[in-house]
């Protein structure tokens, strides 16, 4: 018997079985703890069922006992033992997993069955990472392929994954494929003057801008934001006077045409986030030569009040320009005071 347990320990096997094996070699030998006869069953009896017992007279293959209350698994084959079969136990309400002790959930419509999980009806089963385990993506996410970081496209290798909404690129006719982490779409949906379909999470410039376009050229300022690269705004002399905003732009090209807004700046906090935003005041800039300009801003009542109430107030210079159908804007933040 000895000589048994050993070969068996010997081998790659899970602790678990172990246990098993050194429980039953215990009770061949007459000791018999109360705890010992949970852990195999067989000749060795069990207080609970016992699931697929195999040979009774080894230790390591006279299965398992199991839990009144637990799923009886049986038929389960290892690899380095091909001639036997051993028994596992499940949790109640589970199933018995494809392959040996593995579990799997038990589905009810309108759920169904993805790997060992569940997933709601509206939520896709997705083959995810680069081992494919079947996953249940959330609601609003989508089973794409995935560029991997550092690339622009997808490649042979790249994963597939759970993808939200906001990773999602829209610009492709072809295929909807998925941002890597850390990323987000391009914002205008399609690509950026750099050639690539992503942007960086919290939009913030590099040696180019995230939505920068052949039809809209952007420049980084102050590694901070993007602006449009024929139109900058001088943040620092943007002043209030009179009820309206003098904003001072640089026209680095002639037949500029844009609106120049006046947009309250949120507060922080989801509410503020869901908060449409709100403009205090807007004018337009057409066809201006080239040159240092000031563009006035008058401000609506309401704009008036709260600046008149707060002493200031935290306000984004939105800067939108038009060609055809296509429309871009910049933000710059700035802070107006009482005059």
């Amino acid at each position: 018997m000895i000589d048994d347990l050993a070969r068996e320990l010997a081998r790659p096997i899970p602790r678990r079985r172990a246990l098993r094996l050194m429980a039953g070699a215990l009770l061949a030998a007459g000791v018999r703890p109360a705890a010992v006869s949970a852990a195999s069953c067989g000749a060795l009896g069990c207080n609970g069922k016992c699931c697929s017992a195999t040979d009774w007279r080894i230790p390591g293959l006279q299965g398992v006992c199991c839990d009144q209350d637990e799923v009886c698994c049986g038929g389960g084959r290892w690899d380095r033992d091909p001639d036997h079969t051993y028994g596992w136990c499940c949790p109640a309400g589970s199933a018995c997993g494809e392959e040996i002790e593995t579990c799997k959930a038990v589905c009810k419509a309108p759920s169904y069955e993805c790997g060992t999980e569940c997933c709601n009806e509206h939520a896709a089963c997705c083959p995810a990472g680069f081992d494919e385990d079947l996953v249940c993506c959330a609601d609003d996410e989508e089973c794409l392929r995935m560029i991997k970081p550092g690339m622009v496209g997808i490649m042979a290798d790249s994963p597939t994954v759970c993808c939200p909404e906001e990773r999602v690129v829209t610009a492709l006719t072809v295929s909807r494929i998925c941002c890597p982490p850390g990323s987000v779409r391009q914002p205008g949906g399609g690509l950026s003057t750099a050639g690539g379909l992503c942007c960086t999470e919290a939009k913030v410039c590099g040696p180019t801008c995230c939505d920068s376009t052949p039809s809209f050229p952007k420049l980084c300022v102050d590694g901070k934001r993007c602006e449009f690269a024929f139109l900058l705004v001088d943040e620092k002399k943007v002043a209030y006077r009179d009820g309206a905003v003098r904003v001072p732009v640089q026209l680095l090209s002639a037949g500029a045409r844009a609106t120049i807004s006046v947009v309250a700046a949120g507060g922080g906090g989801k509410a503020a986030a869901a908060a449409k935003p709100e403009t205090l005041g807007s004018a337009r800039l057409r066809g201006a030569r080239p040159g240092y300009k000031r563009v006035r801003v008058k401000l609506t009542r309401r704009g008036r009040k709260l600046l008149r109430r707060r002493g200031q107030l935290k306000v984004l210079i939105v800067v939108t320009v038009r060609d055809g159908s296509e429309r871009a804007s910049t933000e710059t933040p700035v802070t107006l005071r009482r005059d």
